[in-house]
This record gives C-alpha cells, sequence and structure tokens, in this order.
C-alpha cells in the first residue's frame, strides 16, 4: 500500500485481465417440455442474477475458469476493502464480457434491464461482445439492441460484433470467401450489401434508402475470427492450414473490415 497509486493500478491489471473473453449465462426460467419439446418455448423468460460465468481464449476451444490462466489472480479482491475499492473497476473496465445473443425473435428475449450484475457494477462495465455464425444473427444488435444495451449499461465504450466461422472452405466462411477473379472492389460491396441485409430483406430501394439514413455509432466494431483463432487479437493457431487457405482467411477479415467501415457511413 506504499506505492503510488498508479503503480497499484498496473499491478490489479496484470492479474485480473484475462486474455480473451469473458462469457456470462443469465439466469433463466426452466425449459418445459410439455406436451411436445418446443411447445413452452415462448413462456421461458430471463431473471435476474448470472448462472454462470467461464473464459475463453481459443475461438471453438474449451471454456475454463478464470484460475485457470496463470497470470489472473482475482482474489486480490479480498485483500481489504481499499484495494478492492481500487481493483473492482479494472475487474470490470478492463475485459471483454460476451452476453448471450438474444433478440426479439429469440426465447427469451433480449431485455438488458434484468440485472445480471449487482447493484453499481454495469456502469463499470466498458467492453461486450456479441457473437453469431452468419450476419443475420448480429442484425438485432446493430438495429436496435445497442441503443437498449446502452440504455442500462451506460458506460459501455465498445460493442465487438464477432462473426464467428469455422472455415473457408465450408458455410458462411466459403459464402464470404473471394471468388476466382473477384475484383477487390466488386468483393468489399458485396459483402457490404450482405450487411446492409443483416435486419433482413428489404422490399424495394427505397426502404434500403431510408435504412441507410440512420448511421451505426462509431462505438460499435466488426470481426472475424475463425476456429483455432485467438477471439482477442486474431493471431491464427493451428499452423496446421494450408498457405492459400490462409490467404483467403486474410482477405475475409480486410474485407469485412473495409466493408463495415463503409456500411457504418450509411448504416441502417
Amino acid at each position: 500500500m506504499d506505492l503510488p497509486l498508479k503503480i497499484r493500478e498496473r499491478i490489479y491489471g496484470f492479474l485480473l485481465q484475462v486474455a480473451g473473453v469473458i462469457i456470462l449465462k443469465q439466469n433463466k426460467t426452466p425449459l418445459q417440455h410439455y406436451p411436445t419439446p418446443y411447445s413452452n418455448m415462448d413462456s421461458r423468460i430471463l431473471k435476474p442474477g448470472i448462472a454462470w460465468a467461464s473464459t475463453q481464449t481459443i475461438m471453438g476451444a474449451g471454456k475454463a475458469r478464470f484460475w485457470s490462466h496463470p497470470s489472473t489472480n482475482v482474489r486480490i479482491l479480498r485483500a481489504n476493502k481499499q484495494v478492492y475499492a481500487e481493483a473492482k473497476p479494472l475487474l470490470y473496465g478492463i475485459n471483454l464480457f460476451e452476453f448471450s445473443n438474444l433478440s426479439n425473435e429469440s426465447s427469451p428475449r433480449a431485455d438488458f434491464s434484468i440485472p445480471i450484475f449487482p447493484r453499481g457494477i454495469p456502469k463499470l462495465i466498458k467492453h461486450v461482445c456479441i457473437r453469431a455464425g452468419a450476419f443475420y444473427g448480429l442484425g438485432w444488435m446493430l438495429q436496435h439492441g445497442h441503443k437498449h444495451l446502452k440504455n442500462y449499461y451506460r458506460g459501455v465504450e465498445s460493442l465487438i460484433l464477432i462473426l464467428e466461422l469455422g472455415a473457408v472452405t465450408r458455410g458462411y466462411g466459403k459464402i464470404l470467401a473471394r471468388q476466382d477473379n473477384e475484383k477487390w472492389v466488386t468483393y468489399v460491396e458485396r459483402i457490404q450489401q450482405s450487411m446492409r441485409l443483416m435486419g433482413g430483406v428489404r422490399e424495394n430501394v427505397d426502404d434500403i434508402l431510408k435504412w441507410q439514413l440512420k448511421p451505426v455509432p462509431t462505438w460499435i466494431d466488426f470481426r472475424v475470427v475463425f476456429q483455432a483463432e485467438r477471439i482477442m487479437d486474431g493471431v491464427g493457431m493451428d499452423e496446421k492450414y494450408e498457405e492459400e487457405l490462409d490467404v483467403k482467411k486474410v482477405e475475409i477479415k480486410r474485407a469485412v473490415a473495409e466493408a463495415f467501415e463503409l456500411f457504418k457511413r450509411g448504416g441502417f
């Protein structure tokens, strides 16, 4: 405690930062399977509190607890009241928290007003992420969800939408891959058009033009991460990928980043 506060805060940061994402699962009412498996889906609702929290560093890898990270030790918060007061804002302010990808169409529906954290904690949360395996799965957060989130997590400075892909040879990764002889500008425009349809297909050009008049907030970011890559920085971890596939992955990430920046200027 004789150290200057700035030095203590650096120590807290080393001990409390997770080199990945902290995944939160909110409490929910039980899902009843009667009389048919999905007959009571709409009756399932969110409840206050966290059912469980875990960490994940590598996309597709198993989830772990805090103590599995060698440099992380949240027990520093138990040292005394002063340390707790100084370190708590860092625990919630420097880490990336993943909320369940709920929408108005899901069961239960998204409702950020239902508290996950104890009182006073939501204002400390600065970085949030949502994951999906396709553009459509992130559309609600871009259209309405980010406003709802900000109403109850006013300290949020960044919302990262993560597009989780398995490979460039199948599924959504194959769709996003650059086609043979496709010019770069055309390629980026194709991805940008897919982003325009994240909230659903528009009936005509006038609807699309009206939709574009609402710019996407600058604090929202979009990131592509492939299986076996680090969630935080996207550094590849599986060296068995062929060089050609690695090039395609880099192209997808670069094209999506460019398309999203163009998309943000026009927006919804």
